[in-house]
C-alpha cells in the first residue's frame, strides 16, 4: 500500500531467501511502482525495510 494507491500483492515463503527478494523486488515492485508513481516520484522512491538478513545480503545490496 501507499499514499497513492494500491501496489500488487502476492504471496511470499515464510523462510525467504535472497534470491526470492531480489526477484519480488524486480518483478513485482519495480513495475507495480512505475505504473503508480509519476517518474519524478518514482525516481525518489524509497523502500523501508525491517532488520532483516535477507534485506542487507550482498545480493540485495548490489
Amino acid at each position: 500500500m501507499t499514499s497513492m494507491g494500491l501496489m500488487d500483492i502476492i504471496e511470499i515463503t515464510p523462510h525467504m531467501d535472497a534470491e526470492e527478494y531480489v526477484e519480488i523486488l524486480g518483478e513485482v515492485l519495480k513495475p507495480s511502482a512505475r505504473r503508480i508513481f509519476p517518474e519524478k516520484q518514482y525516481s525518489t522512491l524509497k523502500i523501508v525495510q525491517d532488520n532483516s538478513s535477507v534485506h542487507f545480503s550482498r545480493m540485495v545490496q548490489e
